[in-house]
Formats: structure tokens, sequence, C-alpha cells
């Protein structure tokens, strides 16, 4: 029997579609982010790093991984005067200007660029390091209350106070300063204000219903648009092996991770791609849960049952409830 906070019709539909036996073995694939947890992951540990800067700046990749992007973006100019004075100015606006990119790449309309771009921050580290630090992270935020902070642009970023002229060595033959001169003109940041999310925590039905279908058989998978690395470290307090973890994520060279990306990009279509390749081809999953746009084709992929979890868009909570009304067996829940 399913315990928690589960609707009195979902836990029924759930217990039933454990109990019910097939003559193989059946699939379960669960997104990760605000579906498995509350919170995200991916955003909690990009925030931390913006908060220590430790980007690893010196590797070459870091450059390729920041011009990897179509958006403006003064993130090379905020580290080339970071490290002429470290200061606190500095490593201020070399914080916001990471947070400020990343936002505007996720506000755009590339939502499997702007998923992708998240695994190269660990350009340079080893894939242990990556889930060492995400564990230290999750640990941390798992304690912090669920609320949102508020990142303002510091006055060093102003326009009169950034560019080559805020340094006292020579940074004109720089040619990413170009954009950096373009994004002054356009004066995209002036007052501008980032939401800060804070706090992760385990959703106890979600672990527990895991469990209860590796109990009952099943191959249970994640399928996330997170670093891969990120995920199977918060997956271990699901009892989740990493083998079964399928993320985002660059290639390892000599041990160390690369800006090159590794295909499939694992949001929306991609999930699919990234269960035909890692999962199985031959037939779909029996069942799928997760909570955006970007779960959208595994749900209405999966046989025998499909969980959306709240909130979510308004889109994809009509295209449930339309299932719903046909008969089909879509769930929706809302654990807080």
């Amino acid at each position: 029997m399913l315990h928690g906070r589960w609707s009195l019709e979902n836990r029924a539909a759930l217990e039933k579609l454990l109990a019910q036996k097939f003559s193989y073995t059946p699939i379960a694939i669960f997104d990760w982010d605000n579906t498995c947890i509350a919170g995200d992951t991916s955003d909690a540990v990009f925030h931390e790093l913006c908060r220590d800067l430790a980007f690893h700046f010196e590797n070459p990749d870091f450059v390729n991984w920041v011009e990897e992007i179509p958006i403006p973006s003064r993130i090379l100019e905020c580290v080339e005067m970071f490290w002429a004075r470290d200061t606190r100015a500095t490593r201020e606006a070399l914080r916001f200007e990471l947070e400020r990119t990343r936002w505007a790449l996720h506000e755009s309309e590339d939502d499997n660029q702007a998923w992708a771009w998240d695994t190269g921050a660990f350009v340079g580290w080893t894939p242990q390091q990556i889930r060492e630090y995400t564990r230290r992270v999750i640990a941390r935020e798992l304690a912090q209350e669920l609320r949102i902070e508020f990142l303002t642009h510091p006055a060093f970023m102003r326009a009169e106070n950034i560019g080559a002229g805020a340094v006292k060595q020579d940074l004109s033959g720089l040619h990413y300063l170009e954009r950096a001169q373009q994004m002054r003109a356009m004066d995209l940041d002036t007052d501008m204000t980032l939401p800060i999310a804070r706090g992760l925590r385990v959703r106890n039905e979600m672990r527990e219903l895991m469990y209860e279908f590796r109990a009952a058989g099943w191959q249970v998978f994640v399928i996330t648009a997170s670093p891969q690395w990120e995920i199977e470290a918060f997956a271990e307090r699901y009892f989740i092996p990493p083998n079964n973890i399928i993320g985002m994520r660059r290639a390892i060279v000599n041990g160390r991770v690369t800006a090159a990306f590794e295909p499939p990009c694992s949001w929306g279509d991609g999930k699919l791609d990234a269960y035909n390749l890692f999962v199985t081809r031959e037939r779909p999953p029996n069942f799928c849960a997760g909570d955006s746009i970007g779960d959208w084709t595994l749900l209405e992929w999966a046989t025998d049952g499909a969980l959306l979890v709240e909130p979510t868009t308004d889109s994809l909570r009509n295209f449930a409830q339309w299932q719903q009304s046909i008969g089909e067996n879509w769930l929706i829940q809302r654990f807080e």
C-alpha cells in the first residue's frame, strides 16, 4: 500500500498498476527535478557554483563553453577583471554575470540548448568531483527553507565601470569584448534582479513508488535534462543505481569533462531519443512520471499509465485532463 499525500484515486490507480502481471519486464521512466523531488538540482548546483566561483576558469574549454551560446554575455570580460583584481566587487560582478547569462538562456526559446549548457559548467572536473560537490550542495539545500532569494546586479557592472577601462591591464585585444560592448550599448541588465531558488526536498511518496516498482519486478530509469552526474548523486538517496540515470553529458577526455556535448539532448523529444538509445528500442515504457512540457513526449508514449506532477503548464494539464476524459490512465497529482 502506498503512503503519503496521494489522492485516493491516484493511490488506487498506482496500486492496481503495481499489482498487474506482465509477460515481460515492464519499464517505468521518471523525470527527476520537480517530479521525484521538490526543487531543481541543476538550479541549486549552478547557484552554488556561482556563489563559490568554483568554475575552472583557467581551463581552455571554459571559453568554448561560454561561447557556444548565441546570446550576448560578459562572462569572459568579468573573468578577466576578476583575474586582474580579486576583490569583492569583481567577484560579485562575475557571479552576477554567470547567473544572468544562464537566466537569459533559459528565458530564450531554445530549451534544448539551455539545459544542455548546464553540463558544461563542469569543464575540467572529474565525474567523481561533480558527484561529491553535488552531494554537499544537496545536504545544504535539504536544510534550507524553500524560498526565492534575489540577486541584484552590482554597481561595478554598470556601463560606466565595466570594460577594459575598469582594470589596469589592456584588454582591448580580447575578441569577446565586442559582444560586451554591444550589451552595454543595449543596456541589457540595468537594475536587473534575478530570482535564485533555494531549498530542495525529497518526495517520500515518489521514493516509495520507485521502490515498489522495483519490488514488483519493474525496471526503473530516470531520464533528466539535468547533468547526469548531479542526478546520480541525488538518486543515491532513492537507491537508484548510476547506470539507471540518463541525463545531459559532456565528453570525458583523460578523466575530465570537456566542452564537447554528448548527444542526445535529454529534454522534450530528446528524452525519447535517450530512451531508445539507453533503455530499449523494442517497446515504449509502461509508465512515465513527469512535471513539464519537457516530459510530454514520454508521458504520451507510456502504454499503461502516466503521472503528471503539479505544478505544470496549463497546456500539459489540459492535455492530461483530456486524456482522462477519454478513459486513458493519466493521473494528475499535487504534493505541496
